[in-house]
């Protein structure tokens, strides 16, 4: 008898992990379409996030407190106060990035995919613009595959399994937030991945539309790591 429970729960865990294997994953372009439909809704066009990131410098790791404006002509300000020093970053909106020599190395990462970034905010547009925009950064939108996040069951929308080099956006399956994005970033004769990553939304103080932390990765090094401490509509206020 106890051989045979032993048999039959075997039978079911093969069972469990086939029908895991062959889960259903709808199509990317649906995924985007309620990916913009969770983000847009209640409206957060222009925000501002503070809290303590932490970067890498050309001379070693900068830390200091933040604040991160998105406004709405799509233009990311990032600020941040090391000691008595301000840094400073501004991309977006089409124009050339102004950077400090700090987050330079971050300005050339992201050169060109600044589009990539805001991709990861909410209020970014209709489901049809968002499905564009990810195409524009070479995802391939009828590519999926399931994937495991920090915890999360995550949907990859632009590679098979296990692929890891090809443009691709990660979503949560359940509440369709934005979790990863990759991109491959040719550079200095070799080719890395541009690894922008969004955790930690359960603690966020706006967890249903922001993450309490951003990462921003190429290949093995993290330029910039923002905690959020605070979130609100609108532009920073004036000192």
């Amino acid at each position: 008898m106890k051989r045979v429970a032993t048999m039959a729960a075997a039978v079911c865990a093969t069972a469990a992990a086939s029908a895991a294997a062959f889960a259903y994953v709808p199509p990317g372009g649906f995924l985007l379409g309620k990916v913009a439909e969770q983000r847009n809704t209640g409206g957060l066009s222009e925000f501002t996030v503070e809290g303590v990131a932490n970067l890498a410098g050309p001379s070693g790791e900068i830390s200091g407190e933040a604040q991160v404006h998105v406004n709405t002509s799509c233009c990311i300000e990032i600020s941040v106060l090391a000691g008595k020093k301000e840094i400073a970053l501004k991309i977006g909106d089409g124009k050339k990035a102004h950077a400090s020599p700090e987050l330079k190395g971050l300005a050339d990462a992201l050169a060109g995919f600044e589009r990539g970034l805001l991709l990861m905010f909410p209020g970014r547009g209709a489901a049809g613009d968002l499905v564009s925009a990810v195409r524009s950064l070479g995802v391939e939108t009828e590519t999926t595959s399931l994937a495991r996040f920090f915890g999360r069951i995550a949907i990859v929308i632009g590679a098979p399994a296990r692929d890891r080099t090809s443009p691709q956006i990660w979503i949560d399956k359940d509440s369709y937030q934005a979790l990863r994005l990759m991109l491959p970033r040719k550079g200095a004769g070799k080719s890395e991945m541009l690894d922008i990553r969004l955790t930690d939304y359960q603690h966020s103080p706006m967890p249903t539309k922001l993450p309490r932390v951003v990462e921003i990765a190429l290949g093995q090094t993290i330029l910039f790591k923002l905690e959020a401490d605070k979130v609100y509509a609108g532009a920073p206020a004036a000192e």
